[in-house]
């Protein structure tokens, strides 16, 4: 999984506050809801992210985009899902779907800094840690 460095570090309670806040104001998307969502995502932001691995050619990442912080935040706004993490210097990010019971879902746009692999490694532990709040049910 990479680095776990700085795995607690993680503000969880914000992406917690920031769902509360969401649900308060809106119904919590259907499955195929979240899907065009996620998709509208991979089709309008940036580009899908690449990395180089060792002993491979640059890999693409199809779920992880490259994009400037105010591509991520246009989307973020007309779409009206959750923005986690996002700052002046945000350069990947990649939609999730967080429980919020029978089969409903909240979209979140996790957003990370730094070159690709690094990114990558940081959501991940974003990933992981949600994962674990959502009892495992984290929509990926």
């Amino acid at each position: 999984m990479g680095n776990m460095a700085g795995y607690d570090e993680i503000p969880v309670q914000s992406v917690e506050q920031d769902v509360t806040e969401w649900l308060d104001d809106h119904d919590p998307l259907a499955r195929n809801g979240l899907n065009r969502v996620e998709s509208r995502f991979l089709r309008t932001v940036g580009e899908p992210a690449r990395m180089d691995v060792e002993g491979y050619a640059r890999l693409k990442n199809p779920h992880m985009r490259v994009a400037s912080a105010t591509e991520f935040g246009v989307f973020a706004y007309e779409e009206d899902v959750v923005l986690f993490e996002l700052d002046e210097t945000v350069e990947c990010g990649e939609m999730v779907g967080y429980p919020a019971g029978d089969n409903r879902w909240v979209p979140i746009l996790i957003c990370q800094t730094g070159p690709v692999a690094q990114a990558r490694d940081r959501m991940e532990m974003v990933l992981v840690t949600l994962n674990s709040l959502a009892d495992g049910e984290l929509a990926l």
